[in-house]
């Protein structure tokens, strides 16, 4: 968390002040031992002539339980922002949102994807400026002095003694998830710079800010039916400008051997190759900087000498004599990108047999490095997020055209369900969203801090955003409701005629994660199934089936995808008739049945008959006016 540390004894320790004392600036240190002996109270006091209190009573923690007790000078107050780490500071207005779904949203943080072009958020708390002094990717200076160059590779200072000091900017380094880390150097030639002053930041930072995502206004309301569940539309304007592509970078180390005695070799004088495939190869067959690569494309041309065998010596001979050298068979071992691998080369690099260490296993005496910058966009089937939380898979990408409006031409983003907010209970994005959208118009930002109530009485966070509430409702031109808060009529694309019914309009800070559409989506064409669920097993390496999760199912179930789904959950997946009636459809022209039960369903009624609970099965029949009749239906089998 923020202000919880270790002692020199070894135990974590964080600074409380008694409620009597609160004037004043001292503090003293708790920890697991002591912290028995006092009632702990996180919501400050407000005092009157610093005598008398606005109530008697407090709710307190002691001994880890919950107790309402008098106020006596034996209570303690701890700020609650002092419980919560970084990332949960972070979220405005996390105290509107339920707690398992904050754990949640910082559950997403970690997955968070870096754009190239990032905004600041409208909404902030006052550790958007605090994280940056604790990221390890930060170039730092180490000693005072002046800044006589810079440049995307390094920056040079000369110190007080006169001395040159070199920070290099490691432009081509890659962080989780293959996401390409890029150096921005902050500081200009003839700048003094003093120990400790940031010198470059990465992509993670804009203006010294933690910004990786852009502000989006957003509209909770059904379009067409696509914002089925947590399913997301979005317009095609985010993809016109960029807003969430994001830098990725794969890394090939192709090494050369020396296979008993025969070296590797890399030549472009390959068999049996059109001009095609290696016009993009340099006289040495390596792949040329700067190249755009593309599917299945050679990046490195190996060849492999073989020996000569035949039986016939003399034969050899002879044909030794002709041509006066020895004949070798020589064998075309290409490297050749994937499909993930569609994107630039930026850099190679060729490492000789001295920058590492040679025993008799590593025959290797030459190893390239080849550096393929990605640029992936957002696309269907990407994930996006909110600081709250709200996450969903983008079903629907809509033209601009088709987009409902305001009378000032303003159009929502995304749309996103309004069952979704009060399902989850993370009301926190609608005050985010509120406060966001007076930003907008105002053309401001709003520091909002998670601790109204410190330096306030207790009620003070509920008066604020009711004052702020009727403040944006009085100046809200384009809502002609008073009495509705935040509502708008929206425009037909199609008529030019108003819509019926409003809408809820906002301005949240969105996200784009890890989980992408091109890293996850593949096919299978033959495979391995699992022994007990019958189900493909896992992994792309062992050709395993494609994931599909509760999300995806939702973002197909918007376009009413009944019969995919049922192939789905029957023949791709563990229905074995089902998949011997569509082999029998395939080869023989069989007509296709209706099927039938899945394998995980008959292995959820073995696991209940070992729990001694008997399912059996019931028909409707016409012979007995519609009642239940007990077949001898055996569905395990």
């Amino acid at each position: 968390t923020t202000n919880i540390f270790l002692n020199l004894k070894y135990l974590f320790v964080i600074y409380y002040k008694y409620i009597f004392y609160n004037k004043y600036n001292f503090k003293l240190l708790l920890n697991i031992f002591n912290k028995n002996f006092y009632n702990i109270s996180f919501n400050n006091i407000y005092l009157k002539k610093n005598i008398n209190f606005n109530k008697t009573t407090i709710l307190t923690i002691n001994k880890n339980t919950f107790k309402i007790c008098n106020i006596t000078q034996n209570i303690i107050y701890i700020p609650f922002n002092y419980l919560l780490s970084f990332i949960e500071n972070l979220i405005p207005f996390i105290h509107y949102n339920d707690s398992i779904r904050n754990l949640m949203s910082i559950k997403m943080h970690t997955q968070i994807v870096p754009i190239i072009y990032p905004n600041l958020s409208n909404i902030i708390t006052n550790y958007n400026f605090i994280l940056n002094k604790y990221l390890n990717y930060l170039v730092i200076s180490y000693q005072e002095g002046i800044v006589i160059y810079v440049s995307c590779i390094k920056i040079i200072i000369r110190d007080l003694f006169n001395r040159q000091i070199i920070y290099y900017l490691n432009n081509y380094k890659k962080i989780n998830q293959n996401i390409l880390l890029i150096y921005k150097p902050i500081v200009w030639v003839g700048e003094k710079v003093n120990i400790g002053q940031i010198l470059a930041i990465n992509s993670n930072l804009l203006n010294s800010e933690y910004s990786l995502g852009n502000n989006l206004l957003v509209g909770y309301g059904s379009y067409l039916g696509y914002e089925y569940e947590d399913a997301i539309i979005i317009s095609r304007r985010i993809l016109y400008n960029n807003l969430y592509t994001s830098l990725h970078l794969n890394i090939y180390e192709i090494s050369l051997n020396i296979i008993n005695n025969i070296p590797e070799i890399c030549s472009i004088n390959l068999s049996k190759m059109y001009y095609k495939n290696i016009k993009n190869l340099d006289k040495y067959g390596i792949i040329k900087e700067g190249t755009y690569i593309l599917a299945n494309n050679i990046l490195v041309s190996k060849l492999m000498f073989m020996p000569f065998i035949f039986n016939n010596k003399s034969l050899i001979n002879i044909i030794n004599f002709l041509f006066g050298s020895k004949l070798r068979i020589f064998k075309n071992k290409p490297i050749i990108s994937t499909i993930h691998d569609i994107g630039r080369v930026i850099k190679i690099e060729i490492l000789p047999n001295h920058l590492y260490n040679k025993t008799e296993k590593n025959n290797i005496y030459l190893k390239f490095r080849i550096y393929i910058g990605i640029q992936k966009y957002l696309q269907l089937g990407d994930k996006i997020c909110n600081r709250h939380g709200h996450k969903g898979i983008i079903s629907y990408i809509s033209e601009i055209n088709d987009i409902p409006y305001l009378n000032n031409k303003i159009q929502p983003d995304i749309f996103i369900s309004a069952i979704s907010i009060p399902s989850r209970i993370n009301i926190g994005q609608i005050f985010e969203g509120i406060y966001g959208l007076n930003s907008l118009y105002l053309n401001t930002r709003y520091i909002i801090s998670n601790n109204l109530n410190k330096n306030y009485y207790n009620n003070y966070n509920h008066i604020f955003n009711y004052y702020k509430y009727n403040y944006n409702n009085n100046f809200n031109i384009n809502s002609k409701m008073s009495y509705n808060y935040n509502k708008y009529y929206l425009k037909n694309p199609f008529t030019g005629n108003i819509i019926n019914n409003s809408i809820c309009l906002n301005n949240i800070y969105y996200y784009k994660l890890i989980h992408m559409i091109k890293d996850k989506f593949r096919y299978r064409f033959i495979g391995l199934y699992s022994e007990l669920t019958q189900q493909p097993i896992k992994g792309n390496t062992k050709q395993g089936g494609q994931r599909f999760g509760e999300m995806e199912v939702w973002a197909l179930e918007a376009f009413g995808s009944s019969y995919l789904f049922k192939e789905f959950f029957t023949y791709k997946s563990d229905d074995i008739k089902s998949r011997k009636i569509l082999k029998n459809y395939l080869f023989n022209n069989y007509k296709i049945k209706n099927t039938f039960i899945s394998e995980t369903f008959k292995l959820v009624l073995k696991e209940l008959q070992s729990l001694a609970i008997n399912i059996e099965a019931f028909c409707i029949s016409n012979d007995t006016n519609n009642l239940l009749e007990n077949l001898p239906i055996n569905i395990i089998y």
